[in-house]
């Protein structure tokens, strides 16, 4: 669900639900074990599908990122 208050247009709103589905299902591989919450803001629908891709790219690293450190700082507890 993507609030109409933090991007105004349906057609828009479903372009970033769209974008963020099909880049969620070529990175899950990745993302087991996370539980993930999107949360669009303001200025989203002002960028382009390729913008918004390699935005979402990005956090999907961060998260595996910080995963992997957790689990690593986890097992040497």
């Amino acid at each position: 669900v993507i609030a109409k208050k933090n991007v105004r247009l349906a057609v828009q709103r479903n372009r970033v639900k769209r974008l963020s589905r099909e880049s969620f299902r070529h990175h899950q591989h990745l993302l087991t074990g996370l539980d993930i919450v999107i949360l669009a803001r303001k200025g989203l629908s002002d960028m382009d599908n390729a913008a918004i891709a390699q935005l979402l790219e990005k956090l999907w690293q961060d998260l595996v990122r910080r995963r992997d450190r957790q689990a690593k700082q986890q097992s040497t507890k």
